[in-house]
This record gives structure tokens, sequence and C-alpha cells, in this order.
């Protein structure tokens, strides 16, 4: 389990406020999206390293990978992708970390 966590660590970046601003953005969007614990998100560079248990949905070169805590328990996860003409997104809810 400290494996996975150090992985997962490696693999976060530096976030210049996306994440935060998409989880707002993202709230707006989707009905369903949940509420995230202040000062949780974490950017990554791999989805791999998220809670995810598939790659992101959708056409299109990868903007943010995002995650945070849930108010209740679990993590959300979180992207965007921008193609030509298009964007797309979504998010996975995580019972786990």
């Amino acid at each position: 389990m400290s494996f996975a966590a150090s992985t997962a660590q490696a693999q976060t970046i530096d976030d210049d406020g996306t994440c935060p601003e998409l989880a707002q953005k993202m709230s707006k969007i989707y009905f369903g999206f949940p509420e995230i614990i202040d000062g949780s998100i974490e950017r990554f560079a791999s989805w791999k390293a998220s809670c995810a248990t598939k790659a992101p949905a959708g056409q299109g070169n990868v903007v943010a990978l995002c995650q945070g805590k849930l108010k209740g328990d679990g993590n959300v996860f979180y992207w965007i992708k921008a193609a030509v003409e298009a964007e797309s997104s979504g998010y996975e809810i995580c019972d786990y970390p």
C-alpha cells in the first residue's frame, strides 16, 4: 500500500490553479458532482496515479487530471480534454484513496 502512495506522490505536479477552477466549473456542469474538501485537490501527471479504475474517456488531449477528497468518504477524480473543435470532461467517484 505504501508503494502505491509513493508512486502517486511522485506523479503529482504543481497546480497553477487549474484544478480548483475546474472543480468549480464541474460543479455547475454536472448536477451530481460532489463537494470537495478545500485544500485537498491535487493535479496528476498520469491518471494511473489517481484513484480511477480506467483512463479518462473522450477524444482529445488531456489538459488536466485532478483529484480531491470528498466531504464524506472517498475521493473524486476529474479531468478535461481538448480536441480541435471541442472539449470533453468527466469524473469518477472512488471509495478508496
